[in-house]
């Protein structure tokens, strides 16, 4: 499983929109003109319904991601 925070921890500050952006892409959302505030909230969102959807776990603060993101190299 693939920690969200961790992986967000591994990610330089100035790249997160990046990492942000490209995460909302794979989920089919379209994260164009959105500020980093937003795209952070909407991540949050798809995260939760990740949950729903029984592809991610919750722990505390944490998201434990059951499935493999495409576009983060083990």
């Amino acid at each position: 499983m693939q920690s969200w925070k961790a992986l967000e921890a591994s990610v330089p500050f100035d790249e997160l929109p990046e990492l942000y952006k490209t995460f909302l892409r794979w989920r089919g959302l379209d994260p164009e003109g959105m500020n980093l505030r937003r795209a952070q909230q909407r991540v949050y969102g798809e995260l939760n319904q990740m949950v729903q959807e029984r592809k991610a776990t919750r722990e505390g603060e944490d998201y434990l991601l059951q499935v493999t993101l495409p576009f983060v190299q083990p």
